[in-house]
């Protein structure tokens, strides 16, 4: 008889891997929401393309867990997540509740410990868990019982199944080894310190040669002098790293798991389209209603404030400093000439206008009723080192246009057109 599988996302990976993968994309009101679309996206994707028979979404929480009591520095590398990523954290925990997907979030249990224990209480109840992440940590838990989706290598679309061949293969070491192996390399993301000097070659040559962190440690006469010094110098570290990275499977050893409460078929999709069609998600609302059977109901028209906001500039030292700020805000102008004429040859310009925010947008008059407002040379030498020298990349509508008219007019050329909506 086939098992049933148990599917339970690392919810921050998934996030996470979706806000950098993505860049920003933009809602209605502005507010990025490129996390929120990655993760249901993929979600959608797994829904569609995968046998899957209970799915759930293991997230970290706050506050600390065993390993900063073991290791005061756990963690302590990390920066803190933008705040464009973590205001995005409420709307897919309010789309997975209207779901009615469980969202797994224990006070002290990281994700990783919580993806064990659900692990292996599946495998107690006869299900096959599939985790959904790109953590090397959580490969220890491979069996017959459980495997892996892991992130896509250069050139494939979509995560990739791994099993014990399949670790085995791309890392060196077998599933028995991979606490071994990275309490050897350590973790550079968790601050988990390894053995200096030693990385995932050289781990992976170790183990296949004494098999374990053990093993190794008794055998350090056979080691060259400098492996050996590596080794002495590091041996507490590599002993805290192999306690660090141990996976805590616990959790739900009392109570165990109802896995009705985890059910594919028991998602409401309809439930989450009204907050899908508040981010203008449409494409998302489209495939749940092909789900869900329903068709969406037309969102009710709000009275909205216009937020819009249009400046004159007509100090180059302003000029210098908004391209500056827009060099930092991701180096991405839209760009529009005005003209007095639309014939490219004859065309003279008399301003032109540029964005890189939503809302908030800017002219630059060079002249205004046979009256100059700017200094033209002054603006000329600014766009050929914002445009030309490539400092800003330009979209336009029609913005071949533009181009020509900067080309011909000004001898200016824009070295990067990185898009024309037209």
């Amino acid at each position: 008889m086939k098992k049933k599988k148990s599917f339970i996302i690392d919810g921050y990976g998934l996030i996470y891997r979706s806000y950098y993968g993505l860049g920003r994309m933009l809602s209605s009101n502005g507010e990025n929401i490129s996390a929120v679309y990655g993760f249901f996206t993929t979600l959608l994707k797994l829904i569609r393309e995968e046998e899957i028979d209970y799915i759930s979404v293991a997230m970290d929480s706050a506050g600390p867990t065993f390993r900063h009591e073991l290791y005061e520095a756990y963690k302590a590398n990390r920066d803190a997540a933008p705040e464009d990523l973590h205001s995005q954290v409420p709307h897919i925990e309010a789309i997975l509740k209207a779901l009615g997907i469980p969202v797994l979030e224990h006070a002290g249990w990281e994700a990783d410990d919580i993806i064990a224990s659900l692990a292996h209480e599946a495998t107690k109840d006869g299900i096959h868990t599939v985790m959904f992440t790109g953590d090397k940590d959580l490969l220890q838990l491979i069996t017959d019982d459980v495997s892996a989706l892991r992130p896509a290598r250069k050139g494939e679309s979509f995560y990739r199944p791994m099993g014990k061949t399949e670790v085995k293969e791309e890392f060196g070491v077998s599933v028995e080894q991979i606490i071994d192996y990275l309490a050897l390399i350590g973790d550079s993301s968790d601050n988990i310190p390894g053995v200096r000097g030693i990385g995932p070659k050289g781990a992976a040559k170790l183990l296949e040669e004494y098999t374990t962190l053990e093993g190794v440690y008794e055998a350090l006469e056979e080691q060259t002098p400098t492996m050996r010094k590596r080794l002495e110098e590091n041996k507490e570290a590599a002993l805290l790293s192999r306690r660090l990275v141990i996976l805590d499977s616990t959790l739900y050893q009392e109570g165990g798991i109802d896995w009705e409460d985890y059910r594919v078929d028991r998602i409401d999709w309809a439930n989450s389209i009204p907050l899908f069609q508040e981010l203008g998600m449409r494409t998302i609302v489209g495939e749940l209603e092909r789900l869900s059977g329903e068709k969406a109901l037309k969102p009710l028209e709000k009275p909205k404030k216009d937020r819009r906001t249009y400046r004159g500039v007509t100090d180059l030292g302003e000029l210098k400093s908004l391209f500056e700020s827009a060099v930092k805000s991701g180096g991405i102008i839209s760009f529009d000439l005005e003209t007095d004429t639309v014939v490219e040859l004859d065309a003279t310009i008399i301003g032109f206008s540029f964005a890189w925010e939503a809302y908030t947008a800017y002219y630059v008059p060079l002249v205004h009723q046979g009256k100059t407002l700017i200094d033209e040379g002054g603006v000329k030498s600014l766009l050929r080192t914002y445009l030309e020298e490539g400092r800003l990349k330009v979209v336009g509508q029609n913005i071949k246009f533009d181009y020509k008219v900067l080309k011909v007019r000004w001898n200016i050329t824009i070295k990067h057109l990185y898009g024309d909506t037209m």
